[in-house]
């Protein structure tokens, strides 16, 4: 999924420039996908070597986090993550610098929440699901997307057709020209032809 805003990435350099803020969007240790180069959100944390990082400073075994690898806010990152710079498990190595939009694999982390947060509430509906089918029914109701059986909206709705039969619908024949309508075309090769087909 494309992120906000674009991005801007220098041969070089082991961070790139967000033109939004991205920060609910990835996390550190996601993948993305910069122009032509895959790279993770670096998650390094600082006093320890590149090979023995602690579990909670090591990327997902997925390409796409699904918690937040800090909750308790106890790393201290090696390189900075803030509102306009997201910052890279290496340099980028492009050939020039590149003005782009970023996809990270996955879907974003606010989205995700978003659809958590809506299956969570769905998940207590569902155990009783009798309130959930009138709870869901009451709101189709108040949407007049659906009505109850016997109220005068829907005594109405038929009105003129108490048999609920389809209107039959008129098929007009085509009628068949007999004279050239376009008068602008007579004495020209185009409108011989057509009086010719009339």
């Amino acid at each position: 999924m494309y992120l906000s805003g674009e991005v801007t990435a220098i041969p070089g350099k082991d961070s790139i420039d967000c033109s939004v803020n991205i920060m609910n969007e990835i996390r550190r240790g996601d993948v993305i996908l910069v122009g032509d180069s895959f790279f993770r959100v670096d998650c390094r944390i600082e006093g320890s070597g590149k090979s023995n990082q602690p579990e909670r400073a090591k990327p997902p075994l997925s390409v796409s986090s699904t918690e937040d690898h800090d909750p308790k806010g106890r790393n201290t990152y090696l390189k900075p993550f803030s509102l306009n710079v997201l910052p890279l498990d290496g340099d980028y190595d492009g050939s020039q610098t590149i003005t782009c939009k970023a996809l990270k694999h996955g879907c974003t982390n606010d989205i995700r929440q978003i659809w958590n947060a809506t299956n969570e509430e769905l998940s207590n509906l569902r155990a009783d699901p009798y309130r959930f089918d009138s709870s869901l029914q009451d709101e189709l109701i108040r949407l007049k997307l659906l009505t109850r059986p016997g109220s005068d909206l829907s005594k109405t709705q038929f009105k003129g057709d108490s048999q609920g039969k389809q209107k039959r619908i008129k098929v007009q024949k085509q009628r068949k020209w007999t004279r050239v309508s376009n008068t602008h075309l007579i004495g020209t090769e185009l409108g011989s032809i057509l009086k010719q087909k009339n």
